[in-house]
């Protein structure tokens, strides 16, 4: 038989915390200290206290933290704290909202909402709160760092003591009257950020942080060398159009969504106008054929062909310009980079869904054999439901957060690499 584990110090002195966060990791140093990992779930602040710290940890055990607020839920008064900062006393646009209180009734529940100093348990925490190193500019919990600043003014440099002058501190307060048991924390947010905003187009809102998964965040490196070197030579066999010129520059600027859909406007402007000048081109050497004259069957045939092209639907169009003037072996490259990917299929938060773009045993070879229209109809798909904000016949969408965006960013390469190669092979 095996042994009960023992209990430790955190297991027993936070054990309210602990089930309260599951997300946090608390660790006990054989010094006493004790470190809170991860208070918000991200890995770069940690909360950090003595064991002889009874008061605080009684704090602690009253206190949940959401990974998606920068705020804390005061579980013994049904109040959540979300944390703003510093606001100027002599700012009219700070002095209009630096007081406001007022009510919302959402969903059948009342809320008091406020704006207001924040609380001796919020400044008890900014204490024993440290920031720790971080890839992300998206920091967590960044008020707090001014927050212990300002009971540590004595030991400021002059510059930093000015900051507070004439500022006073403010946090957003919402309560629930009945307990915020049962309620939509997320859901409730958006609708007061909604509201709020309606009625003032210069109030702060709450910062709603939205969790991804790790295997997400972790993306391969992008091909960087397409041809193994760069090339001694660089030659533009004709002047690139400006107007492809200019949708390239913007998408490689913009965020996912924004890109993905300014990189699909290049298969469009290429599919409308591409496809019809060659059309036209091969119309006006047919007219000028002598041979016409003859009306042979074979040349009848090659008119019917070329009309046939221009009658085509715009995504006929797109479809035969991409197979037309892009490589799949340079796309392979793409894919090959990221291969565990496109072998899956993803599900984006709204409920659209994308197939696995190739299976686990797809080579350069067999690629090159089944790209078209594979690759063109999940780019399509995926444009169609960021442009229209719903699936065709269903009520799917691609919502604009955090975790989309992510997925929308693996498939850039792809999208990216193809508009490039229409540019280049105008």
């Amino acid at each position: 038989m095996t042994a009960p584990k023992e209990l430790g110090f955190a297991d027993i002195a936070l054990k309210d915390f602990k089930n309260q966060n599951p997300h946090a990791i608390v660790n006990v140093e054989t010094d006493g200290v004790i470190n809170i990992e991860k208070p918000w779930g991200q890995s770069d602040c940690r909360i950090k206290l003595n064991s002889d710290e009874h008061d605080f940890i009684l704090d602690l055990n009253r206190l949940a933290f959401n990974p998606m607020f920068q705020a804390m839920l005061h579980l013994d008064t049904n109040e959540i704290e979300i944390f703003f900062g510093y606001l100027r006393t002599d700012d009219k646009r700070d002095a209009e909202y630096m007081n406001r209180n007022f009510s919302l009734v959402f969903e059948g529940k009342e809320y008091q909402c406020r704006f207001s100093e924040p609380t001796p348990r919020l400044m008890r925490l900014a204490l024993h709160f440290e920031q720790l190193p971080a890839d992300s500019a998206d920091r967590t919990a960044p008020q707090m760092l001014v927050f212990k600043d300002v009971q540590n003014l004595d030991v400021l440099p002059a510059p930093h003591r000015k900051y507070f002058e004439n500022r006073l501190p403010r946090n957003f307060f919402v309560r629930a009257t009945s307990g915020f048991t049962g309620v939509d924390v997320e859901k409730l947010a958006k609708h007061l950020n909604f509201l709020m905003n309606y009625y003032d187009r210069r109030t702060p809102t709450i910062n709603i942080r939205e969790p991804i998964a790790e295997s997400l965040i972790d993306q391969k490196e992008r091909v960087r060398l397409i041809e193994g070197d760069f090339p001694k030579s660089l030659v533009s066999s004709a002047v690139i159009d400006e107007i492809i010129l200019q949708l390239l520059d913007v998408a490689r600027r913009n965020n996912p969504r924004s890109s993905f859909i300014y990189y699909y406007q290049v298969f469009e402007y290429a599919g409308y106008y591409y496809s019809d000048g060659k059309a036209k081109a091969q119309l006006r050497n047919a007219l000028r054929d002598p041979a016409l004259i003859c009306c042979g069957e074979d040349k009848i045939s090659d008119l019917f062909s070329i009309f046939s092209d221009l009658a085509q639907n715009d995504e006929g169009k797109m479809r035969k310009v991409i197979e037309d003037h892009c490589e799949p072996r340079v796309i392979w490259k793409e894919i090959a980079n990221d291969l565990d990917f496109f072998c899956q299929g993803h599900d984006f938060d709204g409920g659209f869904s994308t197939q696995a773009l190739i299976a686990k045993d797809t080579t350069e070879f067999t690629w090159v054999t089944m790209w078209m229209p594979r690759t063109y109809d999940l780019l399509t798909k995926i444009r169609n439901v960021l442009v229209h904000a719903r699936e065709k016949r269903e009520n799917k969408v691609i919502l604009p957060t955090r975790r989309n965006n992510q997925l929308l960013r693996r498939y850039i390469p792809i999208i990216e690499r193809i508009a490039e190669q229409l540019a280049l092979k105008e």
